[in-house]
């Protein structure tokens, strides 16, 4: 089973390498569940302002250079893919050094399938949402090629309310994959609810789906062949979530159809205050336009430019970036991509049938409501957003934390003993919220460091309450067990933080990645203490280990 939030991770080191006029920006590419090097994903930098890309390819170890920049600060971006959403962020490149950036990428699911079964119109398959909206589903058949169409029901079962539009496959078949995107908030989800894809073959026809050979893979979701459940089986599925730092203002598949023009554009209603990321589908023409350039206006074309241009080369899967503040956009508003050839040369763009509500195509400037470009448009993730996907279940009213993402530097929280500070980029890590993190990164040192860092909160004596943070954990030598994190509450409101007393989350130790840990509890006092217990238990060459996005909120009762 694979089954994963897609969460990114994106880490910093900056090494001296003697007195280059130009720095350079290094790294690693690497799937999140397997820990495998990811060879041939293109990574792309932009320079602050108007800038071409600058690219490099993964090797086969993973590893990706991009020399000879002056130095500055760089947006880089690896683009979309059918196993994976956008990612971006942000280095500054040292004059004669270079940074160095880790790339994590996978899907919020994914179900391997490898094996046939008999064909029927229409199969079914829950899941287990863990973001705020489903971006991404790519499927594997097998048989005669065959169109599906994907519909996302509400809750478990074949009989649920459909949300958002169903999207249509290319046809597909003979052991071969393809993806479907929606744009952001078209299928909006809630974390830890259920929900069923539906996939079904045109009227009169059958198709053949993946499933996972070894049966019951997916423990939180299960299979439907016809209206039939088959609760030992899944279907052969991945899902990318909006449950990461960029939500996703507009996404179109591949495109069915090619249009040959100098400029092509796509009107879109922004998600959020800062466009980072656009990519879109480009081939080749005669005579062939070999760099194109993307800017974002407002209304339409003829609209003001907002931000400087990114140019890039034509390729099907043409993509830029920003800094954050470079494209400054309003949420609900309607704005333009426009990508024009850099010489007046043609080139090939691809289209879908109307996919997109919120927007239309252009074709040098023109218009054409029934269609909409292929590609991508996303910006930063909104606080709302973000609290949405901290919320608990049965959440009734949010506390106020002094601090909680520790933008004020220790304000509001002590700790039992002077280890750990708050910090920003630290031992190559960066925080999950915000600029800044508390916690610690030893080399070789610290055994038997341990601390508690918490505040004291007011709340109503005998209801219930929820308290979760972003906890991460990383280390070379030993094993994982050997520095972990907890997260602790006092219910009688007291700063004393033994076994005897609190109530407590599981220790967690998670590998080199940020994750969402939780505990429940009932006030015993009208205050309580809350907050995180770190324990290094010996001295490792490396051990990492942060905390960020404390989060408090009262809940029904049990």
């Amino acid at each position: 089973m694979r089954r994963l939030r897609f969460v990114f991770g994106v880490f910093f080191l900056l090494a001296a390498v003697g007195q280059a006029y130009c720095g350079k920006i290094t790294g690693l590419v690497i799937d999140r569940q397997t820990k495998k090097p990811l060879s041939q994903v293109a990574v792309c930098a932009y320079a602050e302002g108007r800038s071409l890309c600058n690219l490099a390819a993964s090797d086969n170890d993973g590893r990706f250079e991009i020399g000879d920049l002056p130095a500055g600060r760089y947006s880089v971006c690896v683009g979309q893919t059918e196993n994976s959403r956008p990612v971006v962020t942000s280095a500054v490149v040292p004059a004669s050094g270079e940074v160095e950036i880790r790339f994590v990428l996978s899907p919020s699911i994914e179900v391997e399938g490898d094996s046939w079964l008999q064909g029927y119109p229409v199969f079914y398959q829950s899941f287990c949402a863990s973001g705020l909206g489903i971006t991404t589903v790519k499927l594997k058949a097998f048989g005669p090629g065959r169109v599906v169409h994907v519909q996302v029901l509400e809750g478990e079962g074949t009989s649920g309310r459909p949300i958002g539009p169903a999207r249509t496959t290319v046809s597909f078949g003979g052991e071969g994959e393809t993806a479907v995107y929606w744009s952001g908030g078209e299928v909006p989800t809630v974390p830890g609810n259920a929900y069923t894809l539906k996939l079904s073959a045109e009227p009169g026809e059958v198709w053949i789906p993946g499933v996972a050979g070894r049966g019951d893979v997916y423990p939180l979701g299960k299979a439907y062949f016809g209206t039939e459940a088959r609760p030992h089986s899944d279907l052969g599925f991945a899902i990318c979530e909006e449950n990461d730092g960029l939500s996703t203002s507009y996404a179109v598949s591949a495109g069915r159809r090619t249009i040959l023009a100098r400029a092509v554009g796509q009107t879109f209603v922004a998600r959020s205050r800062n466009i980072l990321y656009a990519s879109a589908v480009l081939t080749d023409a005669t005579p062939r336009a070999v760099y194109v350039r993307f800017s974002v206006h407002e209304n339409g074309p003829g609209g003001r430019q907002i931000g400087p241009s990114k140019g890039t080369r034509v390729a099907p899967n043409a993509v830029v970036s920003w800094l954050p503040g470079e494209v400054k956009v309003t949420p609900g508003k309607t704005y333009y991509l426009h990508i024009e050839s850099f010489d007046g040369s043609r080139f090939y763009a691809f289209e879908e049938l109307n996919p997109y509500a919120k927007g239309m195509a252009f074709n040098d400037a023109v218009g054409d409501p029934k269609y909409d470009i292929a590609g991508w448009i996303a910006g930063e993730i909104s606080q709302a957003d973000q609290e949405a996907l901290f919320r608990h279940p049965k959440s009734i009213a949010k506390l106020a934390l002094a601090n909680p993402s520790f933008e004020q530097g220790m304000n509001g929280w002590a700790l039992t003993k002077n280890i750990g500070a708050v910090v920003g980029c630290d031992g190559g890590v960066i925080p999950a919220w915000g600029s800044l993190m508390f916690g610690w990164t030893n080399r070789g040192q610290g055994e038997n460091s341990r601390t508690v860092i918490y505040q004291v909160v007011k709340v109503v004596k005998g209801k219930h309450y929820s308290f979760s943070g972003s906890v991460y954990t990383d280390h070379v030598g030993g094993r994982s067990s050997d520095q972990r994190i907890r997260l602790v509450v006092n219910p009688h409101g007291k700063p004393e933080f033994g076994n005897e007393v609190i109530t407590s989350s599981q220790w967690y130790a998670t590998e080199g990645e940020w994750r969402r840990g939780s505990v429940e509890f009932k006030a015993e006092a009208d205050t309580v203490v809350v907050g995180f217990e770190f324990e290094q238990r010996w001295s490792l060459d490396l051990c990492s280990l942060y905390v960020d996005g404390a989060y408090m909120e009262q809940i029904a009762e049990k």
